[in-house]
């Protein structure tokens, strides 16, 4: 059912949209290393529930481009 979503999704993107999704990722990875760099001065803030909600939230972002940029990928005719 996910994987089926997930194709019709990738079939339907275009340039603009592709680049959209990269810029999303890219902007994602960049937050998640500001944060890295700064997680030793600001550990009471890191282990707060917004925290672990932004941790969650950028495996959520991650796991779902990440299979969607695949899927683009995967090849129609496997043989």
């Amino acid at each position: 059912m996910v994987g089926n979503v997930l194709l019709e999704t990738a079939s339907t993107l275009d340039n603009r949209k592709l680049l959209l999704l990269f810029v999303v990722v890219t902007a994602v990875i960049l937050i998640d290393y500001e944060f890295g760099l700064i997680a030793d001065f600001i550990p009471d803030i890191i282990s707060s529930g917004g925290g672990v909600l932004l941790f969650v939230s950028t495996a959520v972002i991650f796991a779902i481009t990440s299979l969607i940029i695949l899927a683009y990928h995967r090849p129609e005719d496997i043989s």
